[in-house]
């Protein structure tokens, strides 16, 4: 039984929200789904095809003995490395694009269609953090090595939106949009677009000033709303598009080191 089964008996409720992304994206069934992504509320959707097995064989947890020290500065420090990002693109840094997403063996494209990279660019910014800390191989084998820690500590790393919330809300790690909640910079926000409890987009927070929230997000747009593909510095409206947010610096209850 893999991650993916799990999360729907984790508990009440969750069986919905962890088929919705099936449910619109051409399911082929457990084995492998599509997910649609939009990396602004202005620019096309983007499918990416995952293969949940895949991606908990990259993680290991199960069969890991120990894990490596918590990072607990991890807000700051993941916030710094995905700063250092600000700028790749798909049209200028084609190269890099392609490593955040070959990190769960993902194509940069499919039949001439791009394959969105919010979710894999924050995993790929985080592994990159930990082999710093860790001080091992920065080549793609020490960033995969680094992903049980990142699901343990930190949020569940995948190229999958929906996946990410609804492993956070298992472990307790889930907030969801309210007027009055304050989000840490370093935590994980979620986009809702149209307003209808989809998982669109994911980012990273930097700032919460009045009724703007200050973003870093991957696979997005810059200045010209129209122009995806690329990681920068956004401002986002204090709104109901933000759908919630993951803690990642919360341990959850259960959790014994």
């Amino acid at each position: 039984m893999n991650r993916r089964h799990l999360i729907v008996n984790a508990t009440a409720g969750f069986a919905t929200s962890v088929l919705t992304p099936l449910i619109h994206a051409q399911s082929e069934g457990w084995e492998s789904f599509v997910e649609v992504q939009r990396g602004d509320g202005l620019l096309p959707p983007e499918r990416v095809k995952l293969d949940p097995g895949k991606i908990e064989k990259l993680l290991s947890a199960e069969v890991r003995a120990e894990f490596r020290p918590r990072d607990t500065s991890f807000l700051t420090n993941l916030l710094t490395v995905a700063g250092k990002h600000v700028g790749n693109s798909r049209d200028k840094t084609r190269d890099r694009i392609a490593e955040y997403l070959d990190v769960f063996e993902l194509p940069f494209a499919v039949d001439g269609k791009p394959t969105p990279f919010c979710a894999a660019g924050i995993v790929y910014a985080s592994a990159q953090h930990y082999v710093e800390q860790y001080k091992i191989s920065s080549k793609l084998s020490g960033l995969r090595s680094v992903l049980a820690e990142i699901d343990r500590y930190h949020f569940y790393p995948s190229p999958s939106v929906w996946d990410m919330v609804n492993v956070a809300k298992g472990k307790r790690k889930w907030k969801a949009f309210t007027p009055q909640i304050t989000p840490k910079p370093g935590w994980l926000v979620v986009f809702d677009w149209n307003k209808r409890g989809n998982a669109d987009h994911v980012g990273i927070v930097t700032e919460k000033v009045g009724s703007i929230l200050n973003t870093i997000e991957f696979n997005t747009s810059d200045d010209n709303p129209s122009n995806g593909g690329r990681v920068a510095r956004k401002k986002r409206p204090w709104d109901k598009s933000l759908l919630g947010f993951i803690a990642t610096d919360l341990r959850p209850p259960f959790e014994r080191t």
